[in-house]
């Protein structure tokens, strides 16, 4: 198979679309995702036009990654996603996976499906879910697949569409603005002096120590922004043009801290729908909205406290789309 996962979302949730890739195909998962449903038509002759059959999406891709969101169910995606799901209600493959990045009612039509939750604060143990699920193997297709062949994608991304959607590449109104932005804060940008600005409370400040040294040292030798305790000094301009990335460390302190809630704003501000916010949970505490839609990344467990330092450092290191 060509694929382990095809990703099938509502045009307004592209930004989880874009997490989801940017996760899974890199460390440790490195998992091939289809979210092009161009691509599986290269060669193929049975599809009609330019739609994808689920049957051929079956063929080329081991599972089906949905994403629900409230914004699902209205969506084109969704009467495909049903449809498929009834046909393969009998099926033991669970090709299938459902992946809930924001809270709603679950549609009818995938409540039998097991659901990788996340909106919770232990989203990396469904990120490693969603991964098991995606190399678990399915056997091949069989005479329940067969039922697949009239059901046709509802919107085929062409490949210029997709490489724009996704990179934040589009032309023209606000996305015009986006580019413009990517440009000032690219991965080459002279200017950049930091991999990453760390904010954090003042009570957490030998936590934040630790985090500079041990990303100093190999293999990861990243540089981490340190503001004094005086962190409205800071400008914005600053944060935007001389970092690469923004660290938030999460605690119940920092949720208090003026300064902190200041930071949030800013990073939603810069970041737009691109990767540059890294929410790290230090201690158990509510997760602001306007960050839920992020992976992060959790410390709160001491046994697999080198494991976060490897995923922090991975994903310093990831670059900006």
């Amino acid at each position: 198979m060509a694929y382990d996962g095809f990703l099938c979302y509502a045009d307004s949730d592209i930004r989880y679309a874009q997490r989801v890739v940017d996760v899974l195909q890199n460390e440790p998962y490195n998992l091939r995702i289809c979210i092009n449903s161009e691509e599986l038509l290269d060669g193929d002759t049975s599809s009609s036009g330019s739609s994808v059959s689920a049957e051929l999406i079956i063929q080329r891709c081991k599972k089906i990654l949905v994403v629900i969101t409230p914004e699902f169910e209205k969506s084109s995606q969704h009467e495909f996603i049903a449809k498929v799901a009834n046909a393969l209600k009998d099926d033991k493959n669970q090709r299938i996976l459902i992946m809930l990045f924001r809270e709603c009612d679950l549609p009818v039509s995938v409540r039998h499906i097991t659901v990788c939750d996340l909106t919770k604060a232990t989203v990396e143990w469904a990120w490693h879910r969603i991964s098991a699920g995606l190399k678990n193997n399915a056997r091949s297709p069989d005479d329940t697949t067969s039922q697949l062949k009239n059901i046709y994608l509802g919107h085929s991304l062409s490949k210029k569409e997709s490489h724009e959607t996704v990179t934040g590449s589009s032309s023209g109104g606000t996305e015009g603005g986006t580019q413009a932005e990517a440009k000032d804060i690219s991965n080459k940008n002279p200017e950049v002096q930091y991999d990453a600005f760390v904010s954090y409370s003042p009570e957490d400040q030998s936590f934040v120590s630790e985090m500079v040294e041990k990303m100093k040292q190999e293999p990861w030798n990243l540089q981490l922004f340190v503001p004094g305790k005086d962190v409205a000094d800071i400008s914005s301009d600053y944060i935007a043009h001389r970092c690469r990335k923004i660290i938030l460390v999460l605690t119940p302190s920092f949720l208090e801290n003026p300064e902190c809630l200041y930071h949030i704003k800013l990073a939603i501000d810069l970041a737009m729908d691109r990767n540059r916010i890294i929410p790290v949970l230090l201690e158990s505490c509510s997760t602001p909205n306007t960050i839920q839609h992020i992976a992060i990344i959790d410390c709160t467990r001491l046994e697999l406290i080198d494991w976060f330092w490897q995923r922090l450092g991975q994903t310093i290191k990831q670059p900006l789309y």
